[in-house]
């Protein structure tokens, strides 16, 4: 039994002398991958029963769904999610001992990266690329797809594009019904740690600006006080904006439940300075989101009350350090509120941010 799955490969049911079905994986165009099943990962096994004819086989398109759909087959379990598969008990069972027919696909749709496809019946169409041409095979004759016959069938490609449109869902951000959940698996995988691809990945392997150090009060002594929001899921924490190093970056939370501006960092300077200024070094990766516009700056003595801002800017979009100067003021906390981004956006990030004084 060969069953189609939306991926584009297929399933191959063999039978053994037992009573167990075989599953195995084939390619679309019918090649089996392993016959012996030794590079498989998850083998999986059917069995029907006794009274099914052993050396019977059987032709049925369709995809994995199937075989979870309704607990593989039996009406009368509860389906706990939505799903529009087909199941398969009348095919691994025979139609009498499953007291009905096997229902059938009208078409198959999936996407694999970026690629697209369609199969119905023996047809199979393939667009491989959104700016390349959709290609049409029958498999009937060309389990290959080595013949493109998408010019001499062009009223069975247009149908098949029409599917493919109609079955099309817009990608969308999911939503964690408890991020909690999210939150532990990422500290089990990283722990304390900023995940790896935020301090060496790819983006950040090149050469980045370094924030001058002359004339800051020492980051040695920073602390994070208070933050309004940290994407915590992907280790972009307010620490970062104080760690010195150029390449980690803070950036408010994004996605289904991003943080609106505006945005607050405290940063405790471990003491009383003199505050002349302060300095800001945008995210050094190849992105722009979050990069600070308009800024304003709060010192404090005790780090809850902070009056009138005593300087405020709109920084440029420029992975270059930006300083702006305030009068001179007493104070342990500073506070910045980013009331915009470069882009309008909703977020705010920084890659260093340094406090000017003695």
């Amino acid at each position: 039994m060969r069953i189609h799955i939306s991926n584009g490969g297929h399933f191959a049911l063999a039978r053994r002398p037992t009573t167990e079905w075989l599953l195995l994986f084939v390619h679309s165009n019918g090649a089996l991958l392993d016959p012996t099943l030794e590079s498989l990962l998850e083998p999986s096994l059917d069995r029907p029963p006794n009274n099914r004819d052993q050396q019977s086989e059987a032709e049925y398109v369709g995809n994995d769904a199937g075989r979870d759909q309704k607990g593989a087959g039996d009406q009368d379990a509860t389906v706990q999610v939505s799903a529009d598969g087909i199941s398969i008990v009348p095919e691994l069972l025979g139609q009498e001992a499953a007291g009905r027919k096997q229902a059938q696909h009208e078409y198959l749709y999936w996407e694999l990266g970026r690629q697209t496809a369609v199969r119905m019946g023996t047809w199979k169409a393939v667009r491989p690329r959104a700016e390349r041409p959709w290609e049409l095979y029958d498999l009937s004759r060309d389990l290959s797809e080595s013949n493109d016959v998408a010019a001499q069938h062009p009223e069975i490609l247009a149908k098949m594009k029409a599917f493919a449109k109609k079955a099309h869902t817009p990608v969308r951000a999911g939503v964690f019904h408890d991020r909690s959940i999210h939150e532990k698996d990422r500290r089990a995988k990283w722990g304390d740690r900023a995940p790896q691809q935020q301090k060496r990945g790819r983006a950040n392997r090149g050469k980045v600006t370094k924030l001058p150090r002359k004339g800051l009060i020492p980051n040695s002594g920073y602390k994070i006080a208070r933050v309004s929001s940290a994407s915590k899921s992907n280790g972009r924490l307010a620490q970062n904006a104080i760690d010195g190093d150029p390449r980690t970056h803070w950036h408010t939370r994004f996605g289904s439940d991003q943080a609106k501006p505006p945005h607050e960092l405290v940063i405790d300077l471990s003491g009383e300075h003199t505050i002349r200024g302060f300095r800001y070094l945008a995210r050094q990766d190849a992105g722009w989101n979050g990069t600070v516009a308009q800024c304003e700056f709060y010192v404090s003595s005790d780090g809850k009350e902070f009056g009138k801002p005593v300087c405020q800017t709109t920084f440029q979009k420029t992975k270059e350090p930006q300083e702006v100067k305030c009068p001179p003021t007493k104070g342990r906390y500073v506070l910045l509120r980013i009331v915009s981004e470069v882009n309008g956006g909703p977020w705010a990030s920084a890659a260093e941010v340094g406090v000017v004084g003695d």
